[in-house]
């Protein structure tokens, strides 16, 4: 009985180059997520006080309005 890995090694080669890169940038993308989700598992708010904070602000729109404050009323 062949491996999952052996399956999809046989399944890669009967792809065409193009298609192959595909698979490649898809398992990437994997990876990637996987490494993502290790580092938010791995977030210590003991060691980085910072990490308390994120959320603590739950406002719409920080930014509305902000060219009136900064400019004035005259947009020109």
């Amino acid at each position: 009985m062949k491996t999952t890995k052996q399956q999809i090694a046989e399944a890669l080669d009967a792809l065409p180059e193009e298609r192959q890169r595909e698979v490649l940038d898809y398992v990437e993308s994997l990876r990637s997520r996987e490494e993502a989700e290790t580092n938010e598992e791995e977030r210590d708010p003991e060691e980085n006080p910072l990490l308390d904070f994120i959320g603590g602000v739950e406002h719409g729109s920080l930014a509305q309005d902000i060219d009136e404050e900064l400019y004035g009323d005259d947009p020109a």
